[in-house]
Order: structure tokens, then sequence, then C-alpha cells
């Protein structure tokens, strides 16, 4: 699959993420997101447990520097759920977060979650 508009980050702004936010990121996410950090994909239609037609807008970046990246995000997911760390939104807002090691879906609005993937790479694998 083909991303654009991808960031270049490195190792060392992963392990930041990490450590200022007390989470631990699976391996396979940290591969894609040093790939393909702040980068949109292609096929960005997903589905979750409780809906069809989700969109995956973008992953968010992190680099502290960079619009719309990872610590701009924290602080509005983690008031639904302090276990959700934002990887990704959709175009009207929500998000697409990690919890423990699953990918679920946060609606902004409801403050509800749907289960998405048992990991990042199941969830692009999904994507259409």
């Amino acid at each position: 699959m083909n991303w654009k508009y991808i960031k270049a980050t490195n190792t060392e702004c992963i392990e930041k993420v990490e450590k200022d936010f007390f989470v631990n990121l699976p391996r396979d996410l940290k591969d894609i997101i040093l790939k393909f950090n702040n980068g949109r994909p292609e096929n960005s239609t997903f589905d979750t447990d409780k809906s069809t037609g989700r969109q995956f807008k973008k992953l968010l970046s992190f680099n502290r520097e960079d619009r719309e990246n990872v610590y701009s995000f924290v602080d509005i997911v983690r008031q639904f759920d302090n276990e959700l760390f934002p990887i990704a939104d959709d175009p009207a807002g929500n998000f697409i977060c990690l919890k423990n090691s699953e990918i679920v879906f946060l609606n902004i609005e409801s403050g509800e979650t749907e289960f998405i993937a048992n990991s990042i790479t199941d969830l692009i694998s999904k994507l259409y």
C-alpha cells in the first residue's frame, strides 16, 4: 500500500513519546511509525466491531514540532479513558487509539470505543 505526506522520524522520538506518556508501544507499531510517520494511507476505509466505512485520515506525528502530533491529543483521548493512546485520526476529529495491545476507534462525541483490530498490522491489512 502507498502512503502520502510522510514525515521522517527516528527511534529517539518514539522512545521520548513512550517515556513522556508512560506507554509501551508494540514493535509493529514502532515499525509503522518509523516508515510512515504522519502519513496518509492510500486505502483509508476500515470497519469496527460496531460500524462500517470509518475513515483513517493519517497517523499522528511522533515529532513534537509537527502539526497534529501525539503530544497535542493525548490529554483529549485520556479524558475518556486513561488507557487510550492516540495513534491516528479521522476526518471528523475522532481517533484511532492503542488500548493495551489492541487498536480501537474513539468516538469523540459519545466517548465510546469500538474495537478495530488486534494490532496496527492487522488494521493496515484490513484497510480498503
